[in-house]
């Protein structure tokens, strides 16, 4: 099986979850800009399954009033240069897919703002607790077919450790490289689901 993975430095991966048996190949640019400028759609064409990463940094609801201004209910438009190249960012993940055409793919992003901007396939609302990691993190993730991810917690469940705004638990006190990675077991299982999938 042939995987592409698209993401960015310090980004997350799937790397760890993989069997050893899979043709992978994780395609990272080291920033955005450098992602727009490849054109080389025809480079996925013998995908059978993708999974993207799309930098998350403009879409966190932390950055929410910094980067967007809501102009009605639910719907917001870019105010900083960096939000407009995080949406023609996705415009080009849709691109890549519509060419590229994969028996499967997946999109992941923390719980933020690209679900006013992302429609293409189903969406999975996960925590990373539920796989493993001290951190509840709810996540999204996107994908062209259906699959079975545990189900997200509520905050405060015991199942992670709390992180209050300011505190030294959570995702806001990790180093970069350190707050992006997926656990695991949450790789492992985002694998499984692509490979059960794609072989149908």
């Amino acid at each position: 099986m042939r995987i592409f993975e698209v993401g960015f430095p310090d980004g997350p991966s799937i790397r760890a979850g993989l069997k050893g048996d899979e043709d992978f190949h994780r395609v990272e640019y080291p920033d955005v800009e450098e992602f727009l400028m490849d054109r080389r759609l025809d480079y996925y064409s013998d995908a059978d399954a993708m999974i993207f990463f799309p930098q998350c940094k403009t879409f966190s609801l932390a950055a929410l009033g910094h980067h967007w201004s809501k102009i009605s209910d639910g719907h917001f438009e870019p105010k900083t240069d960096a939000a407009v190249l995080s949406l023609v960012m996705l415009k080009r993940f849709e691109k890549i897919i519509q060419n590229a055409e994969p028996k499967k793919w997946m999109l992941e992003n923390p719980q933020g703002m690209i679900s006013f901007f992302w429609e293409l396939g189903e969406l999975s609302k996960i925590t990373h607790c539920q796989y493993g990691s001290e951190r509840q993190k709810p996540t999204y993730i996107y994908s062209n077919f259906e699959w079975n991810p545990k189900p997200p917690c509520k905050r405060g469940s015991p199942c992670h450790v709390a992180a209050p705004r300011g505190s030294l638990t959570g995702t806001q006190k990790r180093k970069r490289k350190d707050r992006a990675k997926l656990p695991l077991e949450l790789q492992q299982a985002l694998v499984l689901a692509i490979e059960n999938e794609a072989n149908k």
